[in-house]
């Protein structure tokens, strides 16, 4: 433990948790005045400027479970703590969920990449989070943990608004994360947002995973996640149950009016919504076909 200042607020203690179950504990201890830290890649640039609450830290990040990856009943199971440098490096990610390292690979510097965690990006709630856009779309599900146990929720159910997430830190903990592996005939893509590497940051972010029938032809599945600088990831849930079980190419005709009309709703720019959903359906959709059952053959 140590006390240090920082802006304009005195942190009385930092203290490095060894489980789960004493984090929680020194949380209830100094319910109100002690906040998780992760990365602290969000949290402590807000202490830095005097916008924090917590008197006291409680670094989650040395907790073994937390930061592994793994493949556990037929999930692909990423602990809360692991760091985006984590998932670019990790080959079950790479093999499991390519859309992660889509997503991550364009947030930050290499540094950030090095603190920033998992379940802080997530609780920041960032509507141009590529991480949590691109989780959406998997159907990922958050696990919360407090005192009273653990519980499994749908991603998107934390999300209240822009910056402000249901997970509270003060007392639970968002200890992991899980989807399911990506199989044959299924493609996916992430369109927008910000970006590195010299590209112009875009308003708007949107998602995309679809998966095809046995005949290839068919949408068995669909998956699209929408947001913008301003507002939250969401699902379209309206557009996945108009395209279902269309043919690709009427999909294709259809998609971008459907978005359009959403997105007019939700105040998130119509036509750019729209062009961003028909390159990410096309680019699901080559990746999907490319990853046919053996039967279908190459298309």
């Amino acid at each position: 433990m140590l006390s240090f200042t920082t802006g304009r607020r005195i942190l009385k203690e930092y203290f490095v948790a060894s489980s789960i179950e004493e984090a929680l504990a020194y949380l209830s201890a100094h319910h109100g005045e002690a906040q998780l830290l992760g990365g602290g890649t969000h949290l402590l640039p807000q202490i830095q400027r005097g916008e924090g609450v917590a008197q006291r830290l409680v670094d989650v990040s040395h907790i073994h479970p937390m930061t592994k990856i793994s493949l556990q009943d037929d999930y692909l199971l990423i602990g809360g703590a692991v760091t985006l440098e984590d998932l670019l490096e990790e080959e079950l990610v790479r093999q499991q969920a390519p859309l992660l390292l889509e997503a991550v690979q364009d947030m930050g510097s290499p540094s950030l990449r090095h603190l920033a965690t998992v379940a802080g990006d997530i609780v920041s709630a960032e509507g141009l989070s590529r991480l949590s856009v691109a989780l959406v779309t998997l159907e990922a599900e958050a696990e919360i943990t407090n005192l009273t146990g653990a519980q499994w929720l749908r991603l998107e159910r934390l999300f209240v608004r822009r910056g402000l997430s249901r997970v509270d830190s003060t007392a639970e903990i968002l200890t992991a994360i899980r989807l399911h592996p990506w199989g044959a005939g299924q493609g996916m893509a992430l369109e927008g947002g910000q970006r590195t590497r010299g590209q112009a940051g875009g308003t708007v972010l949107l998602g995309i995973a679809l998966t095809l029938d046995a005949t290839g032809e068919h949408l068995a599945g669909l998956v699209i996640t929408l947001s913008s600088a301003e507002t939250i990831p969401q699902r379209l849930g309206q557009v996945e149950e108009a395209l279902e079980g269309q043919t690709t190419s009427e999909a294709l005709h259809e998609l971008p009016r459907l978005v359009r009309q959403v997105a007019q709703e939700l105040a998130i720019p119509p036509q750019e919504a729209a062009s961003l959903a028909l390159r990410a359906f096309r680019r699901a959709l080559e990746m999907a076909r490319k990853r046919s059952l053996p039967s279908q053959g190459s298309r």
